[in-house]
């Protein structure tokens, strides 16, 4: 299955004064590691997830394994 290299799963927002500090969750779907043919397919596999703030930051990233 071809996919884009990069694609929106989630986000979240916060408020925050200048110098503050949050944390957020951001929740992501199942549906967004698979796609639809007739019904919803998974892969197995790795896929890495790219935090950040802005898309043009550096990222954090976090590897996930779907079994």
């Amino acid at each position: 299955m071809e996919r884009p290299v990069r694609w929106l799963a989630g986000y979240a927002g916060t408020h925050l004064a200048p110098a503050g500090t949050d944390s957020v969750e951001v929740r992501i779907p199942a549906k967004a590691f698979g796609h639809y043919d007739g019904g919803w397919q998974f892969e197995q596999g790795t896929f890495r997830l790219l935090i950040g703030r802005h898309v043009a930051d550096d990222f954090q990233v976090l590897e996930i394994e779907l079994r």
